[in-house]
């Protein structure tokens, strides 16, 4: 049984979970080396913090850099532990970084949804914050997008039916506009139908029920 090393997070939104990590050893506090620094590391740190949510491992300019002491370098962490002590490393105060190597950590408790790029495409998934890993940590950092979660599926299907959805009555309402523009009467009247055809869908789009649009998406 490890008794866990003291943590904490610097920097200047270090009190809302995202900042530079320290370990406290032998009376002094220091940084940690951001070599192999990724998401089990965050889901070990945030929860030894005390944290709900793992969102995304700090690197480089991303990290406010820290002086003095440099404790722990190439940890190795499964995202299991329940502290960073049971992770390994090369041993207390063995590194070969700088400063400007420190790593860092996001953290959140907050409850709701997350916004996350999956690195693979060129568009947004929604992953819901409520989701968890084998692990029994959120990952949100979108740097593998599986099926592993009914609820970040659902999500996806959601927001893929919705880009499909929006293109087809897109298509729809080009095709009316062709329509009108090539029927009978003058520059005027058809003018005018065209503009009581955008008023008409306006007015739709806002008095629809969520079910409603969904209907209207999936057709």
């Amino acid at each position: 049984m490890f008794t866990a090393i003291p943590l904490r997070l610097q920097g200047p939104s270090s009190a809302n979970g995202t900042g530079r990590v320290e370990v406290f050893y032998r009376g002094q506090w220091g940084t940690i080396c951001d070599d192999i620094w990724n998401m089990n590391h965050v889901r070990v740190i945030c929860r030894q913090l005390g944290f709900k949510y793992a969102v995304r491992a700090l690197q480089g300019g991303q990290v406010p850099r820290g002086s003095g002491q440099i404790w722990l370098d190439d940890v190795r962490c499964s995202g299991s532990e329940q502290n960073l002590t049971s992770c390994s490393h090369l041993g207390w105060g063995n590194h070969n970084c700088q400063h400007h190597g420190d790593a860092g950590v996001e953290c959140s408790s907050a409850e709701g949804y997350m916004m996350a790029l999956m690195k693979q495409a060129d568009f947004f998934y929604l992953f819901d914050s409520h989701a968890r890993d084998s692990s029994g940590m959120p990952d949100p950092n979108g740097t593998a997008v599986v099926m592993k979660f009914d609820q970040e599926y659902v999500l996806k299907k959601r927001l893929l039916i919705e880009n499909e959805g929006d293109k087809q009555a897109k298509l729809k309402k080009a095709s009316e506009y062709k329509k009108i523009k090539q029927s009978e009467g003058t520059d005027s009247e058809r003018q005018i139908r065209l503009q009581k055809l955008s008023e008409s869908i306006k007015q739709k789009r806002s008095e629809e029920t969520d079910s409603e649009r969904q209907i209207r998406l999936e057709n």
